[in-house]
């Protein structure tokens, strides 16, 4: 039951209606079907008193009422030019303030934004095997991947930090600075022992127990836990709701039951049922309503996943983005 609504609703016998006649409408005036405020890309005709697309929307996501060609504001990877119009930032960069200027980068870790002058900036790549380094000095690496650790020498003249390897032998996930034979975490299908290095389960195990390395206590996604024996078997084809569209099995005793189903499924009783067309996350309660739609399709008021434009990878009501 709802006790509160968005911007444009009204809570109606605890549940949330349209206060406006028009879906775009966020406010209205006392008659429903003049809108004083819009929803995000859309502007408030003067004339017909009615929300209007903004003609260069989405790069613009407000624009002049009294000129909606003019952007005020422009969306994630835009710039607003002198024209008051919005030019795409470089490829790399999520939000810039200029053709030459990126403010944050869109790309994978291990790069950096290098200024070169107070209105450029270039895209550095860090050193390897760096997940992050420093703007101004893209060889000083801030943080690491898995399985190494950052390594900082100070002296009078200069700083040195680098990413160097845990002991191999160790099989850490991450490890100490001061003592790189030492593990902090472990992979999985390990587990940190007391000696402070990792320990290997028995394949196919993605955890197991501490005093016995070939009893799972848990199976990669298609493999079924038989708790009792602590063994992963891979999940057959027919049998109590395990089947291919189930990720994870348990098997108790007499009977196998589903604990986690692949997307575009929900569990119930133990059973993968189906969801709805185009959704990959839908609810227990109704596999008919989508809680989140797969790549290609958006999530519409009523719960369905609709089918973007042609081409189109991410979309929404007002267009693709």
């Amino acid at each position: 039951m709802c006790t509160s609504c968005y911007p444009g609703y009204n809570v109606v016998s605890g549940s949330c209606v349209s206060a406006c006649s028009q879906a775009t409408c966020t406010s209205c005036a006392t008659n429903a079907s003049v809108c004083t405020a819009c929803v995000t890309f859309w502007f408030v005709n003067a004339t017909s008193q009615s929300c209007q697309q903004c003609p260069n929307s989405p790069a613009c996501m407000n624009c002049n009422p009294t000129n909606p060609t003019l952007c005020l504001t422009c969306n994630n990877g835009f710039y607003l030019n002198g024209n008051n119009t919005c030019s795409p930032c470089p490829i790399y960069c999520s939000a810039c303030t200029s053709a030459t200027f990126c403010t944050a980068l869109n790309v994978q870790a291990g790069y950096a934004l290098v200024p070169v002058t107070p209105t450029m900036t270039v895209l550095a790549k860090c050193n390897t095997p760096c997940t992050s380094c420093s703007n101004f000095a893209p060889a000083l690496c801030q943080s690491c991947y898995p399985g190494f650790y950052l390594s900082t020498v100070v002296s009078t003249t200069l700083i040195l930090s680098n990413c160097l390897p845990c002991t191999l032998a160790s099989q850490c996930r991450s490890c100490s600075a001061s003592s790189p034979s030492t593990c902090l975490s472990c992979w999985a299908g390990a587990f940190l022992n007391a000696n402070n290095t990792c320990s290997t389960c028995s394949a196919p195990c993605t955890s197991c127990s501490m005093t016995n390395t070939s009893f799972c206590t848990s199976c990669p996604s298609g493999y079924t836990l038989t708790s009792a024996s602590g063994t992963c078997a891979m999940i057959n084809s027919t049998g109590n709701g395990c089947n291919q569209v189930c990720a994870s099995c348990v098997n108790n005793g007499n009977s196998s039951s589903c604990v986690l189903c692949i997307s575009g499924y929900v569990l119930n009783e133990g059973v993968c049922t189906p969801c709805v067309t185009g959704c990959s996350v839908c609810s227990p309660g109704g596999y008919n309503f989508c809680i989140l739609c797969f790549d290609g399709t958006y999530l519409n008021s009523s719960g369905l996943c609709v089918t973007c434009p042609s081409n189109c990878l991410s979309c929404s009501t007002l267009g693709c983005f």
